[in-house]
């Protein structure tokens, strides 16, 4: 059968597999990147296809928690905005198909 458009059911399952697999390479990522890391935290580092470079950085950022009530209160400091989330996750996996129990009736006469 030649489908033209996917069905959602098919859009689910490829968006699963799909996250799945950017969980495995990030997890493989941090890895490697703390190896790197361990190994050499300054200067860039060449690899035969690529080269790495550390960069430390610093950022400002207000401590939500140090402003005064007023502020929290005072809806003019705040907006709100609405997301759409798109959230995956595994069905369970089928277990072992139950096999048929061989069964003896035995009825009185």
């Amino acid at each position: 059968m030649n489908r033209s458009h996917p069905t959602p059911r098919d859009l689910a399952d490829a968006l699963g597999a799909v996250r799945e697999d950017i969980k495995a390479l990030k997890q493989r990522e941090a890895e490697l990147r703390a190896a790197l890391l361990d190994a050499r935290n300054n200067g860039p580092v060449a690899g035969s296809r690529f080269v790495v470079t550390v960069r430390e950085s610093s950022r400002r950022s207000i401590d939500m928690n140090a402003l005064p009530d007023a502020i929290h209160r005072d809806d003019r400091y705040w907006k709100t905005s609405t997301t759409r989330t798109v959230v995956t996750k595994p069905l369970p996996r089928p277990g072992p198909v139950p096999q048929e129990e061989d069964i003896e009736l035995i009825e009185p006469w």
